[in-house]
């Protein structure tokens, strides 16, 4: 089975909130690698590499705000057109 690899960028109140370390479990649970960082405009960047299921069910789970504190009011998604090599899926400081 082929893997994606995919980038989102988050954009609402996606920082402060633990919504790297809550996208972070997700992408652990679903076997997703890849990686989520903070960006200086206040949204969060995640490069996430996985099978189009698990992905499709990541982009439901970021849609659906994975805190309680988050509140996720847009996502851009770029398809990446060559794959990454991930071993794990990180958080980036």
């Amino acid at each position: 089975m082929s893997k994606e690899c995919i980038t989102i960028i988050a954009q609402g109140k996606v920082q402060g909130v633990g919504f790297r370390v809550a996208i972070q479990n997700i992408a652990n649970s679903l076997g997703i690698t890849g990686n989520v960082q903070n960006l200086n405009d206040g949204s969060v960047k995640i490069t996430a590499q996985g099978n189009d299921k698990k992905i499709q069910k990541l982009l439901k789970l970021i849609k659906n705000n994975p805190t309680p504190f988050c509140k996720v009011t847009k996502l851009l998604i770029n398809s990446n057109e060559k794959s990454h090599h991930y071993s794990d899926f990180k958080i980036k400081i």
